[in-house]
């Protein structure tokens, strides 16, 4: 079932999901736990794999320790 709705898997390393978690706070003003900015850092790591196309990213909840939110923003 999986194969008819999955078209690839995209491995994005921990470097990029805190470029797209602080992204997310800085820029956008939004305050995603990092394995909700996953997508948005896939996106920014590979982003000839998402031209022409129309995308989706879910960002879901704001479980942002405030330790690693400063640590993330130093």
């Amino acid at each position: 079932m999986a194969t008819q709705c999955i078209d690839d898997i995209i491995v994005v390393d921990e470097a990029p999901i805190r470029q797209a978690t602080v992204m997310l706070l800085t820029e956008e003003k939004i305050v995603a736990e990092p394995s909700s900015a996953t997508g948005v850092a896939a996106l920014m790591s590979r982003p000839e794999l998402f031209e022409g196309k129309n995308v989706a990213i879910f960002i879901t909840g704001g479980n942002l320790d405030p330790t690693l939110m400063g640590q993330l923003l130093a």
